[in-house]
Formats: C-alpha cells, sequence, structure tokens
C-alpha cells in the first residue's frame, strides 16, 4: 500500500502543480457569469451565479470581502520550501522612456 504524504510533500504538489480538485472547481466557476467573485474558487458572487453560491454556502465572507465563507474559512495551515528563480532588473532611463511608449510597445 502506497505511503501517504506528508503535509509538506503536499503543499509542494500543490503550490508547483496546482490542486486538480480547485482547478475543475474554478474552471466550472468561470462558467457561471458575474464579478466580483472569489479570489480562490471564482464562486461569483452577484446575478445568478451569485444566488446559486449562495445556496450553496459560498456567500461573500463577512471577514474578508475578496474570498467566499468557504474559503475564508480554509484552514490548511502549512507550506513547502520551492526552489525559485527571479531576476529583477533597471535600466537607467527606462521609467521615462516608457512614460512616453505604451506598455505594447515597451514591452
Amino acid at each position: 500500500m502506497p505511503e501517504e504524504p506528508t503535509v509538506e510533500e503536499q503543499w509542494y504538489q500543490m503550490l508547483t502543480e496546482g490542486e486538480p480538485g480547485l482547478r475543475h472547481f474554478k474552471h466550472l466557476m468561470r462558467l457561471l457569469p458575474s464579478s466580483p467573485r472569489c479570489k480562490l474558487c471564482n464562486s461569483p458572487f452577484k446575478g445568478w451565479g451569485g444566488i446559486l453560491m449562495r445556496w450553496m454556502g459560498r456567500d461573500r465572507s463577512r471577514y474578508n470581502p475578496r474570498f467566499c465563507e468557504k474559503c475564508d474559512r480554509f484552514e490548511n495551515p502549512g507550506g513547502a520550501e520551492v526552489e525559485l528563480t527571479m531576476l529583477f532588473a533597471d535600466v537607467r532611463g527606462s521609467t521615462t522612456l516608457a512614460e512616453q511608449m505604451s506598455a505594447l510597445e515597451f514591452g
């Protein structure tokens, strides 16, 4: 019988590959119209999609309006060390140049 992964291994998988159940749920929620939405699960708060979500217990949280009540109560503390490479560069005069160009031209 396979060994159960540790909490750190589960978080590492979620941070690097995403959580499959949440990905499918977010995709389904995208099909329901209306914004704003929960930042974690993508459940709509307004329109008929919001009415359906309230019926399912996913109303906007009273404590953090960016999340639904179920996601605001998400209690799975933990984390994982993930290797990350970042590069920050500041080219002299680039701010002045960017102000004179569109974002598409500058990028």
